[in-house]
């Protein structure tokens, strides 16, 4: 593999990692409004209330906790990965 193509390979793996990341963010977060409708809560019942201007004041612990665990598993299988090439 030439130098050219490694610096290529580089960055579209750099690419892709953020932008899974970014996914897995819109997916955790209706997935907290999944969750509070199968406990047959409201959507923001699980949502924690800050002093943030509207729209941005419902901090939300379970999306958080599913984006750490998707990260964490995105990571770990980049860097398995990285050892086979």
């Amino acid at each position: 593999m030439k130098l050219g193509e490694k610096k290529r390979l580089n960055e579209s793996v750099g690419n892709i990692l953020p932008e899974s990341i970014v996914r897995t963010a819109a997916v955790a977060r209706a997935w907290t409004s999944y969750f509070t409708t199968l406990l047959n809560c409201h959507p923001d019942s699980l949502r924690v209330h800050s002093n943030l201007s509207n729209g941005y004041n419902l901090l939300d612990p379970i999306a958080v906790a599913v984006l750490a665990i998707a990260s964490t598993f995105a990571m770990i299988s980049t860097r398995k990965t990285s050892y086979l090439n």
